[in-house]
């Protein structure tokens, strides 16, 4: 009886063993056992960040998530979090848990996480860093103070920020900041009082008609003009429009304004503005895809880009390019934004700054739907009678706004008597869209015009 006593217990253990994993949550995500969702609550420290594990194995796993992991925003603007308390949770075979966990920020510059921002796992702290996160887990240092512990370390913030009404807590972490930074203890502020961080969301807008190097964006105090933080270092600048969006933390006070300034290292500022806690950033509309068409008599070396009524460039092709004589269409693809309000054209240009071709492009959301590319195939069938121009016609499709799609041919002779031309276009304007074709001669007369998709009156 003892003997089946003993294998039945074995057995059990055996199977635990077997069924149930302890596992870092690192691993667990590189070995693929689990896919987790993250996804901000909000604020740059305290439980900001929701996530959601999913078990994809058939047994059991004991999942811990070790301070010091740290994951990466998907907006480049966004501070990445970084885990502040150890937690370890089961795992169903199959199932789900979804936990708040306690996390600070770790790019002062970049702006406060808002809720329903994104993340992504990343990495692990290491170092000086690790060891902070550590002794804050330890001592439950969850609060503004230690933020302010870490973004001495991550950016070299004052450490005129770490201050707090707890001042055994101040100097734990302010001896721990000493020895990671070579700072005399005499250096910091034990006089006790409350904590805090203000968390600006702010942004600085340029539009350059020139290329810049080397720029950078800085803080100054507003009311004395001192330096106060380096939010945007050694960017290089293509002429247009740019925007810059960034977080300004500080412990001066809701009150406390700041001017901005971006710089040149010669110290031209090619922008500048007053930054408050009321600071907005501009919503931007996206420019997903655009295309002009054109004929050129004679090759031409041109430049083209996105330009708005005054004619003032926001976003370039690049470098200029020379193209030979005849039809031509260019496609401009970009995925950052334009400002909201101003009417835009995509234009080509030549070298001494001449519009050869312009198309005014619409940023309507609604009228702005991305569809996946269509091939259309099919034969255009007409008749050319006697009397018709047979020289340097040209066979074209047309969209609803009378751009050309594309050219079946163009400068083609053609006899007179029945004629039948397979054509083959592609497009990204969807199931709905309207095109018709048209023979024209050399100085744009329409001889013959059909509509080939989706001709019925709407």
């Amino acid at each position: 009886m003892k003997k089946l006593t003993f294998l039945i217990l074995f057995s059990l253990l055996l199977n635990q063993a077997v069924f149930s994993a302890k596992i870092k949550l690192a691993d667990a995500i590189k070995k693929h056992q689990v896919i987790v969702e993250m996804v901000g609550n909000g604020g740059y420290n305290g439980e900001s960040l929701r996530m959601k594990a999913t078990n994809k194995t058939n047994y059991q796993l004991e999942i811990e998530v070790e301070a010091g992991s740290i994951f990466a925003s998907a907006d480049e603007a966004v501070q990445d979090l970084m885990v502040t308390k150890s937690e370890i949770f089961a795992l169903k075979p199959r199932g789900n848990y979804t936990i708040n966990l306690f996390t600070m920020c770790i790019q002062s510059h970049n702006m406060s996480p808002g809720k329903g921002d994104l993340f992504t796992y990343g990495r692990q702290a290491n170092g000086d860093l690790l060891d902070l996160v550590k002794l804050i887990d330890k001592h439950k240092y969850q609060n503004s103070t230690a933020q302010s512990a870490v973004w001495a370390i991550t950016d070299g913030a004052s450490i005129a920020d770490i201050y707090g009404s707890d001042t055994a807590m101040v100097r734990t972490l302010a001896k721990m900041i000493s020895e990671a930074k070579h700072i005399p203890l005499s250096q910091f502020n034990f006089q006790p009082r409350v904590h805090q961080i203000t968390s600006i969301k702010s942004s600085m807008e340029v539009l350059l008609e020139k290329p810049a190097e080397n720029v950078s964006l800085k803080a100054y105090h507003h009311n004395s003009g001192v330096f106060f933080r380096e939010l945007v270092k050694g960017q290089t600048l293509v002429p247009g429009y740019h925007l810059f969006k960034f977080g300004l933390n500080h412990t001066l006070g809701d009150s406390a304004q700041f001017i901005l300034k971006l710089e040149t290292p010669d110290g031209d500022v090619l922008a500048e503005k007053v930054s408050s806690i009321s600071d907005t950033i501009p919503k931007l509309q996206p420019l997903t895809e655009t295309f002009i068409t054109f004929n050129l008599d004679n090759p031409q070396e041109i430049v083209h880009g996105v330009y708005d009524s005054e004619d003032r460039l926001y976003a370039s092709s690049g470098k200029s390019r020379k193209i030979i004589a005849g039809f031509h269409r260019f496609d401009f693809v970009k995925s950052r934004g334009l400002p909201i309000g101003p009417t835009y054209f995509y234009k080509v240009k030549d070298l001494e700054g001449k519009t050869i071709a312009e198309q005014e492009i619409f940023l309507d959301r609604k009228t702005n739907e991305v569809f996946r590319p269509m091939t259309k195939r099919a034969t255009y069938r007409f008749k050319m009678n006697n009397e018709d121009p047979k020289y340097d016609l040209t066979l074209a499709v047309y969209d609803e706004s009378d751009r050309i799609i594309w050219v079946v041919f163009e400068k083609s002779r053609l006899s007179a008597g029945q004629k039948s031309i397979p054509y083959v276009f592609q497009h990204r304007k969807g199931p709905n869209a309207k095109f018709n074709i048209k023979l024209t001669d050399k100085d744009g007369k329409v001889l013959k015009e059909s509509c080939i998709s989706n001709c019925k009156k709407q």
